[in-house]
């Protein structure tokens, strides 16, 4: 119990020193119209560029791989002598997928079941088309497999860059209002005091 105590002590010391460097403390300063005033000003301005900050991060889309997209149509082949060559196919329609999900504000959880279904499909259609194309129970098999090697990996790192563009397009914001406020709250402002007031006793 004691040591709950001292550890709770330390940590509002801690927090008191932490204070006491971001925000400016001079005794007399709270009677001061023109400090109160700097303090919405900096507070609300800080606020603005918090929200102004989610509003341009807000869905941002990640980066996707460049793929030799143009002239794909519905009659492209997914299979070439029992291999499985639609891989950049399969890239292309992902990313269109993608596109069209963050165009929509849809979330990224959203997105991903989209993706998973999508590939969950394909396999289905890739083992169809290859039943149709005559091949083997074994040949089958193979392509499918082929499919999947391929292209797993690719949809499982497609939704890591989206999560980690979500995760920083929440996390840009506060660190860019964290810094506005440190610029113009704890060094501007105090230097301003510090000019006006000279060293604090």
């Amino acid at each position: 119990m004691r040591m709950a105590l001292y550890s709770l002590y330390d940590i509002v010391v801690n927090m008191k020193k932490l204070s006491n460097l971001i925000f400016v403390h001079r005794e007399g300063l709270e009677q001061k119209w023109w400090h109160r005033l700097a303090k919405v000003l900096i507070w609300g301005s800080t606020a603005a560029v918090l929200i102004l900050g989610f509003i341009l991060f807000y869905n941002t889309q990640p980066k996707l791989d460049t793929v030799a997209n143009q002239g794909l149509n519905a009659s492209e082949l997914n299979i070439d002598n029992g291999n499985y060559i639609g891989h950049t196919r399969f890239v292309s329609e992902t990313n269109q997928l993608v596109q069209y999900g963050y165009s929509n504000n849809k979330s990224v959880n959203k997105i991903s079941s989209v993706l998973n279904k999508f590939y969950s499909q394909g396999a289905q259609d890739i083992k169809s088309e290859a039943i149709t194309a005559g091949y083997s129970d074994a040949e089958v098999t193979t392509i499918v497999q082929e499919y999947q090697t391929e292209n797993y990996p690719y949809i499982k790192n497609l939704e890591f860059k989206m999560k980690i563009n979500s995760l920083t397009s929440f996390l840009y914001p506060i660190l860019i209002a964290v810094g506005w406020f440190i610029f113009w709250g704890s060094i501007v402002y105090r230097a301003i005091i510090y000019i006006a007031y000279g060293k604090k006793k």
